[in-house]
């Protein structure tokens, strides 16, 4: 099994600083793991003898030896034919269109490389928590993926919402978290600090988080209960949302089959609910 493999694996035994070396290392694979243990300690944004646990528990006897093995990885990879024709093709390709969907589909690729499949387990888990408050929480540009995965939300399971960013005059909405919420939050570069600070509050209030952010990392991924990496560049000069949605309707994929039998009653009573609104509308209208 090669290192990378061994990262994408993840465990269940992962220490939250485990979780944020990995995902550094597979959001800047090999780079990352080729500079210095307080480099690579410091872009993960845990301490330097974090990494070295963490490189001790993936089977290396030294920090040293694993760059060595990495770096034999690495030059292997560089040398391979199949490397060698896939940068030929794609310098050859004069479709603008296809290009830009085949870097969707490396996106997506990419995506899957990035994220230890425990994230995605964690944040169906908690989602499916019925004795949680859920509270979803966009940037000024990802609100409408906040919103997109509430309407799936409320669908499935009670007690969900969007929120805002706290204002300093709303205390109150402050004061109503706790340890029965979870807040979901989107969080990609150019990171939005209200967002940022509302997250820290409310972690400080004993609530959970769930992340959706990018390989660089929103600094909330310092606090996150679980965090789903999403590449964003692309041709085009605005950055790509369309990891993040994949993530959030794979996220409701899980969380529909999780649930099962209650998610299905739950929508049952809701199209029953909406029959009856349609009922009382149309009778109004004959009034």
């Amino acid at each position: 099994m090669t290192i990378k493999e061994k990262l994408i694996q993840g465990s269940d035994s992962l220490t939250k600083a485990d979780k944020l070396i990995v995902q550094e290392l597979l959001a800047n694979y090999p780079t990352s793991g080729l500079s210095t243990v307080s480099d690579l300690a410091a872009r993960s944004r845990v301490s330097d003898p974090s990494v070295v646990r963490f490189v001790r528990r993936l089977g290396f006897d030294s920090y040293p030896a694993f760059q060595k093995a990495l770096l034999a990885e690495v030059d292997e990879r560089m040398n391979s034919p199949l490397s060698m024709f896939d940068k030929a093709n794609r310098s050859t390709s004069n479709d603008s269109f296809g290009q830009y969907l085949d870097g969707c589909a490396d996106l997506l690729r990419r995506a899957g490389e990035l994220n230890p499949p425990g994230e995605y387990e964690r944040m169906v888990t908690a989602l499916a928590d019925p004795d949680c408050r859920v509270s979803v929480l966009g940037g000024r540009y990802s609100r409408y993926l906040a919103g997109y995965l509430n309407q799936h939300l409320g669908m499935l399971r009670a007690d969900t919402r969007t929120i805002d960013p706290i204002a300093p005059e709303e205390p109150h909405m402050l004061e109503a978290f706790g340890r029965r919420d979870l807040l979901v939050v989107f969080d990609y570069r150019r990171y939005q600090a209200d967002v940022i600070r509302t997250a820290e509050l409310v972690r400080k209030r004993g609530a959970r988080i769930c992340l959706f952010t990018d390989p660089w990392r929103s600094p909330i991924a310092r606090i996150a209960d679980a965090s789903l990496l999403a590449p964003v560049e692309s041709l085009s000069p605005f950055d790509s949302t369309l990891v993040g949605m994949a993530q959030l309707e794979a996220v409701v994929a899980g969380l529909t089959a999780r649930l099962g039998a209650a998610a299905e009653a739950r929508m049952q009573a809701l199209e029953e609910l909406a029959g009856d609104l349609r009922a009382g509308k149309e009778r109004d209208g004959d009034g």
